[in-house]
């Protein structure tokens, strides 16, 4: 009997999960400004209330600068979830853009290829809204990590008006899905400089359709990847926490150059202020970046 009941609640779970999935794809994905390649949706989604999702993402390397990767899919899976509590009935695109970003370790233990993410939005006006995610361990349940995300909502015809200056109708066919090069500038022990190669139309595929915009998650990971390059490549260090403050949208083409200052308060914690720059010194924003010691956080 208990095996009957077990089987029943799977398959129970399972038909709710394909529901929750068909409802994304169908009614939520083709409304949003992402477009695929960009946006992800997880298989695994249930819907636990107005305002409550949760999903489980497998087999992923999130470690290092690939952390961006996740943080990528949290905010996309984010703004769906904004979306469905919006209840918009228009059928026209509604467009989210991420303005404040932080995301925060609580486990000593390492991120695992797989995990759980549960995430709850609210709307604070019909401009803004919000989304709290925790990051659980799949098998354990241990919270990983918290990540919140700050959005500025813009419906379409307001979007377009906004950014008529960004309009490119060129067909991208290929999906550019390796991030620029960057070198790393150093002054001193304190200050370096990371320069990255300017962003293509074809990494920009789906962010967003005939008005690309550079993804604040593709500036993060290109900026990781050059402090744990200032660090060095044998460096025992983990991501402790990242705060993105996004101060104007950035179009592709720009050669950027991030101005990097290193501050020391704790033994094992070391904090990076990025300001991010482009050639020509226009400021698109500041990214705060607390990298800890593995060897002594575990001593």
């Amino acid at each position: 009997m208990n095996q009957i009941l077990i089987e029943k609640n799977q398959l129970a779970g399972g038909l709710e999960s394909l529901a929750a999935l068909t409802e994304f794809k169908e009614n939520i994905i083709p409304y949003i400004g992402e477009a695929a390649p960009y946006v992800f949706v997880p298989e695994n989604i249930i819907i636990h209330n107005d305002h409550k999702i949760e999903t489980e993402i497998t087999d992923c390397d999130f470690k290092n600068e690939n952390f961006i990767d996740l943080l990528k899919i949290l905010t996309s899976f984010g703004t769906s979830n904004l979306y469905r509590i919006l209840q918009d009935t228009s059928k026209k695109k509604i467009y989210f853009l991420a303005e404040k970003l932080r995301a925060v370790k609580l486990s000593y233990s390492e991120i695992p290829h797989s995990i759980s993410v549960t995430c709850e939005s609210i709307l604070e006006s019909k401009r803004k809204g919000k989304s709290f995610f925790n990051v659980k361990n799949l098998i354990t349940q241990e919270i990983l990590y918290s990540y919140e995300a700050d959005y500025h909502i813009i419906e379409k015809s307001a979007f377009e008006n906004l950014y008529e200056h960004l309009f490119n109708d060129t067909i991208i066919e290929h999906y550019g899905d390796v991030l620029p090069e960057t070198m790393i500038d150093v002054e001193d022990d304190q200050r370096f400089r990371i320069l990255i190669e300017p962003f293509t139309l074809n990494q920009c595929k789906g962010h967003f359709e005939s008005y690309p915009i550079v993804s604040v998650a593709f500036t993060a990971k290109s900026i990781l990847k050059g402090i744990f390059d200032f660090l060095g490549k044998n460096s025992l260090y983990e991501l402790d926490s990242i705060s993105i403050y996004q101060t104007k949208i950035m179009p592709p083409g720009k050669e950027l150059i991030i101005h990097v200052s290193r501050y020391k308060f704790l033994k094992n914690l070391t904090h990076f202020k990025c300001e991010v720059k482009d050639a020509c010194g226009e400021i698109y924003g500041t990214y705060i970046i607390s990298m800890k010691s593995k060897a002594l956080s575990q001593a």
